[in-house]
């Protein structure tokens, strides 16, 4: 589960979480949508790319103390987006999650 620290907000009660690279790499490719959890063992930035995912998506980025850092709403299919700021932690989910569940840049989560 993971929830908002500061508004105790459920943001997802489940999602997969892809820590090795080779999951990472295939991400959502092919799949169903669903909320999905990239974890780095360190800050980075790197492009995102929707390639062969079929429907848009809302990306969180974290940092490593599970800041949120920066939101991009709506990221359409085969696009790519190239994050302003380092992140260790990446949220995948629906797009419309973030108006939905009113996440902001500077909330905390746990999870």
């Amino acid at each position: 589960m993971i929830v908002n620290k500061k508004t105790n907000a459920v943001i997802t009660e489940h999602y997969k979480n892809l820590a090795n690279p080779f999951a990472q790499g295939i991400g959502l490719m092919l799949q169903k949508p669903k909320p999905v959890l990239f974890s780095f063992s360190f800050p980075r930035r790197e492009m995102i790319t929707m390639f062969m995912v079929f429907y848009p998506l809302d990306l969180i980025f974290l940092d490593d103390k599970k800041k949120v850092i920066e939101l991009k709403e709506h990221l359409k299919p085969f696009r790519n987006y190239l994050p302003q700021n380092k992140f260790q932690y990446l949220l995948e989910m629906p797009s419309g999650t973030i108006k939905r569940k009113k996440i902001k840049i500077g909330d905390v989560w746990k999870f």
